[in-house]
């Protein structure tokens, strides 16, 4: 919903991919884990994954540091 209405968006993504779910007008505002985790899971580039895959890791989310996160916010503010 901000994005519709033009507030910037940080996005935070594991379970999919950021290019196919992510904040269309603040892609350069995304912290993802999603490469790296899909890569793992399913042990092939995500180049060659369907447009539509998932991660199905319970705890891909922890993958996702609050330092990255504070990195992203900073170079915006």
């Amino acid at each position: 919903m901000a994005t519709l209405v033009g507030t910037p968006v940080l996005g935070l993504y594991a379970h999919s991919n950021p290019k196919r779910t992510g904040p269309y007008r603040d892609l350069d505002k995304v912290v993802s884990v999603y490469e790296q985790l899909a890569e793992k899971e399913y042990q092939k580039p995500v180049a060659e994954l369907p447009w539509s895959t998932r991660v199905h890791d319970a705890e891909a989310m922890q993958h996702i540091h609050v330092d990255q996160v504070l990195a992203e916010v900073k170079r915006f503010i």
